[in-house]
């Protein structure tokens, strides 16, 4: 069974005030506009998730099996992201890479939040 990882452009006014600093999976969803997915294998979840602990994206390795991590990374943020994802290696880590780096775009373009979803 592989992971998936959904990308939102978020618009902060969207998301509810009475929820924490990263709100669920499913917020992320209603508030956003999809901008990418990319669908990470079983052979490379391990790997992966070794290599996301060295990023930003660390708090999306908390995910266990049938449920789903969220996370947000404000504008601010999106260009240390990038940088760290672009050191990518592997092909399923230059995907993650690639996928990134296009939703970013499409986010800073729309002057919003980068929303990522893994399940």
């Amino acid at each position: 069974m592989g992971m998936v990882m959904e990308l939102y452009s978020v618009d902060p006014r969207l998301i509810d005030p009475g929820e924490e600093a990263q709100p669920g999976a499913e917020s992320i969803r209603r508030a956003g506009t999809f901008v990418g997915n990319l669908s990470i294998n079983s052979v490379a979840i391990g790997e992966t998730c070794q290599w996301m602990l060295q990023t930003l994206l660390a708090p999306l390795v908390e995910i266990q099996a049938g449920s789903s991590t969220s996370l947000l990374v404000e504008p601010h943020d999106i260009a240390m992201v990038i940088e760290q994802v672009n050191k990518a290696e592997s092909p399923t880590t230059v995907a993650i890479s690639n996928a990134i780096s296009d939703a970013a775009e499409e986010v800073l373009w729309r002057d919003q939040i980068l929303g990522i979803v893994m399940s």
